[in-house]
Protein backbone atom coordinates (compact mmCIF):
# COMPACT_ATOMS: atom_id res chain seq x y z
CA UNK A 1 0.00 0.00 0.00
CA UNK A 2 1.39 3.42 -1.11
CA UNK A 3 -0.47 5.40 1.57
CA UNK A 4 -1.43 8.90 0.81
CA UNK A 5 -0.10 10.97 -2.25
CA UNK A 6 2.33 13.90 -0.66
CA UNK A 7 4.04 16.02 -2.84
CA UNK A 8 2.58 16.36 -7.07
CA UNK A 9 5.28 18.10 -9.26
CA UNK A 10 4.57 18.51 -12.97
CA UNK A 11 7.49 18.84 -15.37
CA UNK A 12 8.69 18.03 -18.86
CA UNK A 13 5.16 16.42 -19.69
CA UNK A 14 4.79 14.25 -16.93
CA UNK A 15 3.60 14.40 -13.30
CA UNK A 16 5.44 13.12 -10.17
CA UNK A 17 3.03 11.89 -7.19
CA UNK A 18 5.11 10.74 -3.80
CA UNK A 19 3.53 8.67 -1.38
CA UNK A 20 3.50 9.38 2.25
CA UNK A 21 2.43 7.45 5.16
CA UNK A 22 -0.72 6.20 5.83
CA UNK A 23 -3.02 7.00 9.01
CA UNK A 24 -1.29 3.65 10.29
CA UNK A 25 1.86 4.80 9.70
CA UNK A 26 4.37 2.65 7.83
CA UNK A 27 7.59 1.62 10.00
CA UNK A 28 8.98 -1.45 8.85
CA UNK A 29 7.06 -1.15 5.93
CA UNK A 30 8.72 -0.61 1.88
CA UNK A 31 10.84 2.82 1.45
CA UNK A 32 8.72 5.71 -0.73
CA UNK A 33 8.39 5.88 -4.01
CA UNK A 34 7.61 8.44 -6.69
CA UNK A 35 4.93 7.42 -9.31
CA UNK A 36 5.08 8.56 -12.87
CA UNK A 37 2.63 9.62 -15.13
CA UNK A 38 2.01 10.84 -18.68
CA UNK A 39 0.31 14.43 -18.79
CA UNK A 40 -1.72 13.48 -21.78
CA UNK A 41 -2.12 10.02 -22.43
CA UNK A 42 -2.44 9.72 -18.30
CA UNK A 43 -0.23 6.15 -18.67
CA UNK A 44 2.22 5.06 -16.10
CA UNK A 45 5.76 5.78 -16.80
CA UNK A 46 6.71 4.23 -13.59
CA UNK A 47 8.06 4.72 -10.36
CA UNK A 48 11.35 6.42 -8.26
CA UNK A 49 11.75 3.92 -5.53
CA UNK A 50 13.30 6.29 -2.61
CA UNK A 51 16.76 4.98 -1.68
CA UNK A 52 18.39 5.15 1.87
CA UNK A 53 14.86 5.85 3.90
CA UNK A 54 15.21 4.49 7.42
CA UNK A 55 12.15 2.03 7.49
CA UNK A 56 12.63 1.34 10.35
CA UNK A 57 10.85 4.43 11.46
CA UNK A 58 7.74 6.09 9.85
CA UNK A 59 8.78 7.73 6.40
CA UNK A 60 7.50 9.10 3.56
CA UNK A 61 7.78 12.17 0.84
CA UNK A 62 6.99 16.05 2.28
CA UNK A 63 6.69 17.53 -0.58
CA UNK A 64 8.37 18.43 -4.30
CA UNK A 65 9.16 21.06 -6.27
CA UNK A 66 11.68 21.33 -9.25
CA UNK A 67 14.07 23.70 -9.68
CA UNK A 68 15.52 26.60 -11.68
CA UNK A 69 17.87 23.67 -12.96
CA UNK A 70 15.25 21.03 -13.76
CA UNK A 71 15.70 18.48 -11.24
CA UNK A 72 12.99 17.74 -9.30
CA UNK A 73 13.67 18.29 -5.19
CA UNK A 74 12.11 16.29 -2.63
CA UNK A 75 11.79 16.41 1.02
CA UNK A 76 12.22 12.96 2.91
CA UNK A 77 11.35 12.64 6.40
CA UNK A 78 13.76 10.24 7.80
CA UNK A 79 16.50 10.72 7.20
CA UNK A 80 15.86 14.47 7.11
CA UNK A 81 17.06 15.61 3.42
CA UNK A 82 16.09 17.02 0.11
CA UNK A 83 16.84 14.51 -2.40
CA UNK A 84 17.98 16.07 -6.27
CA UNK A 85 15.95 13.56 -8.71
CA UNK A 86 17.43 14.44 -12.25
CA UNK A 87 14.55 13.92 -14.29
CA UNK A 88 16.16 12.14 -17.59
CA UNK A 89 17.93 9.18 -15.23
CA UNK A 90 15.75 9.07 -11.88
CA UNK A 91 18.96 9.04 -10.59
CA UNK A 92 18.72 10.53 -6.88
CA UNK A 93 21.80 12.28 -4.25
CA UNK A 94 21.36 14.08 -1.58
CA UNK A 95 21.12 18.11 -2.13
CA UNK A 96 21.11 18.79 1.80
CA UNK A 97 20.30 17.29 5.06
CA UNK A 98 17.50 18.73 7.60
CA UNK A 99 19.07 18.33 11.32
CA UNK A 100 17.10 17.03 13.99
CA UNK A 101 15.50 19.91 16.10
CA UNK A 102 15.08 18.89 19.69
CA UNK A 103 11.79 17.21 20.89
CA UNK A 104 9.44 19.54 22.83
CA UNK A 105 7.93 18.39 26.02
CA UNK A 106 5.04 16.51 25.88
CA UNK A 107 2.98 19.36 27.02
CA UNK A 108 4.08 21.76 24.54
CA UNK A 109 4.02 19.40 21.32
CA UNK A 110 0.39 20.83 20.37
CA UNK A 111 1.67 24.52 20.13
CA UNK A 112 5.30 23.42 18.77
CA UNK A 113 2.73 21.73 15.74
CA UNK A 114 0.75 25.18 15.06
CA UNK A 115 4.26 27.10 15.28
CA UNK A 116 6.68 24.90 12.71
CA UNK A 117 7.27 25.86 9.88
CA UNK A 118 9.05 24.70 6.85
CA UNK A 119 10.07 26.72 3.66
CA UNK A 120 11.61 26.05 0.79
CA UNK A 121 12.99 29.32 -0.99
CA UNK A 122 14.49 28.95 -4.38
CA UNK A 123 16.89 31.42 -5.28
CA UNK A 124 18.89 31.56 -8.61
CA UNK A 125 21.66 28.94 -7.35
CA UNK A 126 20.92 27.77 -4.19
CA UNK A 127 18.02 26.67 -2.03
CA UNK A 128 17.27 27.90 1.98
CA UNK A 129 15.66 25.67 4.31
CA UNK A 130 14.32 27.45 7.26
CA UNK A 131 12.75 25.26 10.16
CA UNK A 132 11.71 26.87 13.00
CA UNK A 133 9.64 25.35 16.16
CA UNK A 134 9.08 26.99 19.33
CA UNK A 135 9.12 25.52 22.47
CA UNK A 136 8.39 27.14 25.37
Amino acid sequence: EPGMPEGIAVGGGVVYVGTHTSVLGNAGGPPSEIFKFDVDTRASLGEITIQGQDTSVTNGILGMKFGPDGALYVVDQNPGRILRIDPATDAQTTYATIPDLATCLLGRARDARRDSSRSFQPGPTTWRLRRTARCT
